[in-house]
């Protein structure tokens, strides 16, 4: 009698997690790239993020929309023999004059710079004024 009832208990438990799976699902669809829920204004459940690093001087060569994605910056004062500081920032501004130039800005007010002219040099300076030039 005890194996029966266990029986039916455990075929119980899962019918029980079955369903609750199959209503889970119904709540969500996807759309594009991201798994959106239903009932909450189709807020985002899981997005696909493409995270990738490339080099300053590079974002100049690339499409417009490339540059509108790009929210964090990191850098370092390498170029010092004694210190070494890694940088990281948040993006304020990006101005870029196509396949010649671009010049970030951060959120710490620090500004980072580089142009085809600078012979493959970046600029940066921060904002209580300490700067170095930086192979890009």
């Amino acid at each position: 009698m005890g194996v029966v009832l266990l029986s039916v208990g455990l075929v119980a438990a899962i019918a029980a997690l079955s369903h609750g799976i199959v209503q889970a699902n119904k709540d969500t669809q996807v759309e594009g790239r991201a798994l959106l829920n239903k009932n909450k204004a189709e807020e985002p459940v899981s997005v696909g993020t493409n995270e990738m690093q490339v080099t300053l001087s590079a974002l100049p060569f690339m499409p417009a929309e490339v540059s509108s994605k790009v929210n964090d910056i990191s850098f370092d004062n390498s170029c010092d023999a004694f210190i070494s500081k890694v940088f990281h920032r948040k993006v304020l501004a990006i101005d870029i004059i196509p396949e010649e130039a671009i010049t970030i800005e951060t959120t710490a007010n620090d500004i980072i710079m580089w142009n085809i002219n600078s012979t493959n040099e970046v600029s940066i300076v921060l904002r209580d004024g300490t700067s170095w030039i930086k192979s890009a």
